[in-house]
Order: C-alpha cells, then sequence, then structure tokens
C-alpha cells in the first residue's frame, strides 16, 4: 500500500515539474524560432526556359527547367502556373528575365524556382511537338 503512495506522489512531482519546463521551455522556444526563421531567397536571372521533348507528350505533363544564361546552371521550374500557361499554349521555350523565389535546399529535394514574375525576350525554339506517351499496359500472356 506504501509503494502505491510513493508511485502516486512521484507521477504528482513529475508532472508538476515536466509541466513547469515545459511552459518555460515553450517561451524559449518561440523566440529562438523567430531568429533562425529567414526570408525566402529572391533572385532576378536571365535564361532560358525549356522542356525536355521527352516530357511534352499529349498528357501535357511539362516538366519545365530554368537554365542561367551567364553560367549554365539549371534549375527546376515549380508552382509557376503563368509561366507553365505560356509555354503550354505555345508549345515554345524562351530566353526570359524572371524574378523568383529559390526553394530552400536540403540533401538532393529542393533548390527549385517559383517563377513569380517574367518577361519574355525571344522565343528560342520552333513549337515543339506533342508526342504520344509510352504505352503503359501490361499484358499477362500465359497467365490463366
Amino acid at each position: 500500500m506504501k509503494t502505491k503512495h510513493i508511485y502516486v506522489v512521484f507521477l504528482v512531482v513529475l508532472a508538476t515539474y515536466s509541466s513547469a519546463f515545459a511552459i518555460k521551455g515553450k517561451d524559449r522556444d518561440l523566440n529562438d524560432r523567430k531568429s533562425v526563421k529567414s526570408e525566402p531567397e529572391i533572385v532576378k536571372w536571365l535564361g532560358e526556359v525549356k522542356d525536355d521533348a521527352s516530357s511534352h507528350t499529349t498528357r501535357h505533363g511539362h516538366e519545365l527547367e530554368f537554365v542561367k544564361k551567364d553560367d549554365g546552371e539549371e534549375y527546376d521550374i515549380v508552382d509557376s502556373p503563368d509561366l507553365q500557361n505560356l509555354h503550354h499554349e505555345t508549345g515554345k521555350n524562351f530566353l526570359v528575365e524572371i524574378e523568383a523565389e529559390k526553394t530552400p535546399k536540403f540533401l538532393f529535394w529542393g533548390g527549385n524556382l517559383i517563377v513569380k514574375n517574367f518577361k519574355v525576350l525571344e522565343e528560342t525554339s520552333d513549337v515543339i511537338p506533342h508526342t504520344n506517351p509510352p504505352d503503359s499496359t501490361r499484358t499477362f500472356e500465359g497467365r490463366r
């Protein structure tokens, strides 16, 4: 019986101190997070927006990438509907001046561009024809 009382007292003390530390730590963590959080990296670059011909199918699953003119560095373009619509409607690649947000990079994820504004300077390709996507149907010959 005495052992149960000791466990109850221990749990009450533990709960009291852990909630006190959590409250104290909560204020400190919020302040630390505010100082660590940074603004997104905004870039203004000149380069070519292009689509690899292999992704230019009748499914319209365009995979646009941006190639910087000065150093040839390549970036995937994500979440940029205006630029994707322009490419979709014209089927061409373009030399553009962009203002974009560069997404944070972690290991091999990220480092993409979210294009906020762009100015088309010239077309850099003829119309890229849409091809039929590869047939992905499976045949199950010999199975019963």
